[in-house]
């Protein structure tokens, strides 16, 4: 009786825990706010920002990531752009270990 009693407790808490805020929340939302970035935009109506570590060693989003919604999301937050998808970004520095991108991106007048 003892250990039924136990058994269901387990999977009663068990099946709570699955239904959390953290399960099935968007990582790539959480994941481009915990960057440290430094976000140029060069003129007013430039269709590009260049985008660097906000500190010496700050990690850096993928290349492949700057096309996502979330990013996009990120950057119109910041900015008040966001990105262009009909255009590629473009790397500066080395691309396995890039200095910074230069994103191309459409701005609200």
């Amino acid at each position: 009786m003892i250990l039924r009693l136990s058994l269901l407790s387990f999977l009663g808490a068990a099946s709570l825990a699955a239904c959390g805020p953290g399960v099935g929340a968007d990582p790539a939302a959480q994941r481009f706010r915990s960057y440290d970035l430094k976000i140029t935009h060069p003129a007013p109506y430039a269709t590009f920002v260049a985008i660097s570590p906000g500190a010496p060693g700050a990690p850096m989003p993928k290349l492949r990531h700057l096309g996502s919604r979330d990013f996009s999301r990120y950057l119109m937050a910041r900015t008040g752009c966001t990105v262009d998808p009909h255009h590629a970004a473009e790397v500066i520095g080395d691309p396995r270990v890039p200095a910074g991108y230069m994103v191309p991106v459409r701005c609200m007048p």
